[in-house]
């Protein structure tokens, strides 16, 4: 019985160290001014799929972008784990740059669920407030979150809306944010990869060439501290980002992620403009 448990909680902490890595480039890219933008995705690890996620993408004028993200595990996956997750970003843009006024993310899984509100003040203090209900038998041993590490920081999503704001104005991919999502700090890293050509296949919409922009991410803290096999050998996280319509912004098209014990693809599976 204790085994099984054991089998178990390696494989939980497995899956939500795949859908936080699989997420993490996901959901991030306002649409055109005045229009809607949908977005599905796919997700893969070692060729069983693993989350179907889904983001709406909104501007109001020139510079208020909204977007609303969606999550929810799959196959025989969903069976051992179950997990759903919504999220609200709202935001100003300036340029190239991209600041959050409000994240909001409700998830839920079989034996807890987390609600996360960020709130964030003209002078870079961040308000959280986070609602967790989890089983007391779940391992909560995290590394320590300093308050002080908070200020000026921008949720997940808003990290990616920068990034493809960057690539629209003809910037490279290079940049650092520092990032907080209401559990984890966290510092992103991306710099420009070789570009490649995504073949056409079944498990796309896109096919063509792309930019890539490689991901690093440094914990500060609020992460688990003992780490599994499959994060500790995760490596060469790359977003590859393309225009899948005309005149339209960068998206993410495809992630990869490589680990010792096989690869998490994303794939981009549908694009609709104006809820069409």
């Amino acid at each position: 019985m204790q085994a099984t448990r054991d089998l178990r909680g390696r494989a939980v902490r497995t899956m939500r160290f795949g859908l936080f890595a699989a997420t993490l480039g996901l959901f991030g890219t306002p649409a055109v001014a005045g229009e809607t933008l949908e977005l599905d995705y796919e997700i893969y690890f070692g060729g069983m799929h693993l989350v179907s996620a889904q983001a709406r993408l909104e501007m109001d004028g020139d510079s208020v972008y909204s977007v609303v993200g969606e999550a929810r595990t799959r196959g025989w996956v969903n069976w051992l784990y179950g997990f759903k997750s919504e999220s609200t970003t709202v935001g100003v843009l300036d340029g190239a740059n991209a600041k959050p006024t409000r994240h909001e993310q409700v998830a839920a899984w079989d034996d807890g669920e987390r609600s996360i509100k960020l709130t964030y003040e003209d002078d870079g203090k961040v308000v959280f407030d986070v609602t967790e209900q989890r089983d007391e038998d779940d391992d909560d041993r995290f590394t320590p979150l300093d308050p002080a590490t908070l200020d000026n920081t921008i949720d997940p999503v808003t990290a990616f809306v920068a990034m493809s704001r960057r690539l629209e104005a003809g910037d490279t991919c290079d940049a650092t944010f520092e990032v907080f999502d209401g559990k984890r700090r966290y510092d992103v890293t991306l710099t420009d990869q070789e570009p490649k050509v995504i073949e056409p296949s079944d498990f796309s919409v896109f096919s063509g060439e792309t930019i890539g922009c490689h991901l690093e991410y440094e914990r500060i803290g609020g992460f688990w501290i003992g780490e599994n096999k499959y994060s500790e050998t995760a490596r060469n996280r790359v977003i590859w980002v393309a225009r899948p319509i005309e005149n339209g912004p960068p998206v993410p098209v495809q992630m990869t992620i490589e680990t010792g014990f096989g690869s998490l693809v994303t794939h981009l599976t549908r694009v609709r403009v104006g809820g069409e």
